[in-house]
């Protein structure tokens, strides 16, 4: 594992319910969204469209600050010369 930042993003809401980030995953957009207790993934489409993404689980009981290195290890076979690395995006 890597020793990057973690995603300075709050994922929780102050009524604790629910918030999110958005990272380009090695070259793909995702959303990661915290709804009561749970993480749901989904991909950012071009148009603005999200879409569930079902092969990305990230177990309920990772905290917020230990998202990104997971996500490194879950999803490196992902990685390109040209897209090698997880950054946060607005």
């Amino acid at each position: 594992m890597n020793s990057r930042p973690a995603a300075s993003f709050p994922l929780t809401t102050t009524d604790g319910k629910k918030g999110n980030m958005k990272l380009n995953v090695y070259g793909k957009k995702i959303e990661i969204t915290k709804i009561s207790g749970n993480w749901t993934v989904f991909y950012i489409g071009n148009e603005g469209k999200n879409r569930t993404a079902y092969d990305i689980v990230i177990p309920n009981a990772l905290k917020e600050n230990e998202i990104k290195n997971y996500l490194e290890d879950l999803l490196h076979e992902w990685a390109t010369p040209s897209n090698n690395r997880i950054v946060e995006i607005e």
